[in-house]
Order: structure tokens, then C-alpha cells, then sequence
């Protein structure tokens, strides 16, 4: 693999640098070309964790997210299961009606969405102007809190879209700088080996397919040939 593609990713890419830089240490006319390949490599790596590290914490608050919702969830279904009692189970009676014109797994279906917004601010709202619902509104405090908790984790995931974003194109950046260093060597190397091809081809991992069974490295580490 004198060249790397498109197609080519991250794991790809930085072990073909990594073995490109290996042999261009171990011979002293090349080695002067070797800190550009191991720069490309470098940042490629970082890059790579500066995206991963934005990545797992938006995912990180899409969890939190999921925790809050179901809390929510709870809070709602517990209401609607005290009313149901209230009612003597007549989903008919007004009192039931009022509060879940749809079934409460209906209205809260889904994760912090604009609908369920709007379907726990029915009830809120029921709760603090509804004289029905004097004994229930302890249910005020208990709902609120969970729905205040949930829309601050959306606002906080929200901020955190932007700089996964931006970690990503820096990505997308150094991976296309890495495959073109890596690319361009073909060229630099032919040129100071006067077009020696077996020489030339040996510093790149394509080469690696071919190599004699005494390279092959075992689970310990070890090959063949250092028995």
C-alpha cells in the first residue's frame, strides 16, 4: 500500500505512518524525512482524541438525558395512577379527562420533545389552577423539579453539539493532511533512491503481505525469528 485512499480511516492511516516512520529512522539518508511523517501522525492522533473526547461527552449527556426522561416518566405515571383511583378507574370521569385528554405512555412517548414538553405543561398547569386537583398538587413540586432537569440537560447537550462538530472537521482536517504526507513519500523516496523500486516499496505497510513468515508477531509479541 504505496498510497492511502479515501476509504482509508484513522486506524488505517496511522499504521501505515507509523510504520513508514520506522523505516525511515532505521536508514541515515532518510531519516531527515522522518519528523514530518511522525508530526502528520501526531496530530492525527490528537485530533482523533480531542473528537472522541467531544463525541463521548455529548453521548454522555444523551445518557443523562435518558435518566431524566424516565424519571419524568415515573413522576407523571405515578400522578396518573392516583387520579385513575380517584376516578374509580372511569378514564370517562372529567378529572381523568382534564389531566390526560391521551394516556399518559401516549403523551410521554418519546425523549424531551416538544410534544411531551407541551403534554407536561397541560398538567402543571391543571395541577396549579384546577381546584380538582387540591390534593394532588404536591405533584407540582415533584414534576417540576424533574422537568426543569430534563430541559437544563438538553440545554447542556445543545452546547456540546458545536464543539464535537468542530473536533470532527479538525479530524476530517489531519486525516487528509496524514494520507497526503504519507502519499507524497512515494515520489520523495524514488527520487533519492533513483527509482530503486524493491528499496522504495519496502518502506510502506502494502509491503507487509509480503513479508516472509519470520515477521509475523505472535500474541506474545514475539516472531519466529526471535526464538
Amino acid at each position: 500500500m504505496n498510497r492511502l485512499y479515501d476509504k482509508d480511516g484513522i486506524t488505517t492511516t496511522l499504521s501505515a505512518l507509523r510504520f513508514l516512520s520506522v523505516r525511515l529512522k532505521s536508514r541515515p539518508e532518510t531519516a531527515p524525512l522522518e519528523a514530518g511523517v511522525s508530526h502528520a501522525r501526531q496530530s492525527l492522533q490528537q485530533a482523533d482524541e480531542r473528537w472522541q473526547q467531544a463525541h463521548e461527552e455529548r453521548c454522555g449527556a444523551t445518557a443523562e438525558i435518558e435518566y431524566l426522561d424516565t424519571e419524568l416518566d415515573e413522576a407523571v405515571a405515578e400522578l396518573a395512577r392516583e387520579i385513575t383511583v380517584v376516578v374509580k378507574n372511569d378514564r370517562s370521569d372529567p378529572r381523568h379527562k382534564k389531566l390526560f385528554a391521551v394516556p399518559p405512555t401516549t403523551g410521554m412517548a418519546g425523549r424531551a420533545n416538544d410534544s411531551q414538553e407541551r403534554y407536561v405543561a397541560n398538567i402543571m398547569g391543571r395541577l396549579a389552577e384546577d381546584q380538582d386537583y387540591a390534593a394532588q398538587r404536591k405533584y407540582l413540586d415533584t414534576i417540576g423539579k424533574h422537568q426543569a432537569a430534563l430541559k437544563a440537560s438538553v440545554q447542556r447537550r445543545e452546547a456540546l453539539y458545536v464543539p464535537e462538530s468542530q473536533a470532527l472537521a479538525d479530524r476530517t482536517i489531519a486525516l487528509d493532511h496524514a494520507r497526503r504526507v504519507y502519499n507524497q513519500m512515494g515520489a520523495q523516496l524514488t527520487l533519492l533512491f533513483n527509482d530503486k523500486r524493491t528499496l522504495v516499496d519496502s518502506f510502506f505497510v502494502a509491503n507487509s503481505r509480503k513479508r516472509k513468515s519470520a515477521d509475523v508477531v505472535d500474541d506474545t509479541g514475539k516472531s519466529p525469528s526471535d526464538e
